[in-house]
């Protein structure tokens, strides 16, 4: 016996004393693969940035705060940041729980007034009272005062101004310099508060 012929006899008798065995294993296998077949096709995801811990509104993200991870198209919102570097630097507007996506709408910037009508800017004002800001928080409506020429009263510059971002107090910065509070505005007021600023230190009433 060649062998070749020794070697298909020996394979004929050992597929014949294993056929069991062996057509229990193809037969799982044609289940997997037509299992395979009939999936669904991978739904399309795309990397955005999201938050790797919870963040506090006035935060400036750094890179430990944020992170990219790919996320369902469907899942991800309107105008999601795609890169951390696009980040990295900015100002946290609201507080942004761990692994949300960050948006233009959690950060100070002019997204944060979209859709408030004529309060279309977002205003830096400087508060004097520093220990008085850190009443406030993203959301809270204010009206913001100027001291008049005589010292002994107030008038109001602004009313009922939405607070869209606190900004997180620079070190460098003592306390007797004030604090800074981010408002929604027009364009007007933004002017008026920005003239007011220059001249003397401003104040605010929280409103109910």
């Amino acid at each position: 016996m060649t062998d070749v012929r020794r070697l298909l006899f020996t394979a004929r008798r050992t597929l014949a004393r294993h056929r069991r065995p062996v057509a229990v294993a193809l037969a799982g296998l044609t289940v997997l693969a037509l299992a395979r077949a009939l999936e669904p096709p991978a739904e399309p995801s795309v990397a955005v940035v999201v938050a790797r811990h919870d963040l506090a509104a006035g935060k400036q993200l750094g890179e430990g705060d944020v992170r990219t991870e790919r996320l369902p198209v469907a899942a991800v919102p309107d105008g999601a940041a795609r890169t951390t570097t696009a980040v990295l630097g900015r100002t946290v507007a609201a507080p942004v729980g761990a692994h949300e996506v960050i948006t233009p709408q959690r950060l100070v910037s002019g997204a944060l007034v979209r859709g408030l009508g004529d309060a279309n800017v977002a205003a830096p004002v400087r508060i004097a009272d520093a220990d008085a800001v850190r009443l406030l928080r993203v959301g809270d409506r204010i009206d913001v005062y100027a001291p008049t020429t005589t010292g002994l009263s107030a008038t109001a510059v602004l009313r009922n101004a939405l607070v869209v971002g606190l900004p997180q107090p620079d070190p460098s910065v003592g306390a007797s310099e004030g604090a800074l509070v981010v408002v929604a505005a027009s364009a007007w007021d933004a002017g008026r508060l920005a003239q007011q600023a220059a001249r003397t230190p401003l104040s605010f009433t929280l409103l109910g």
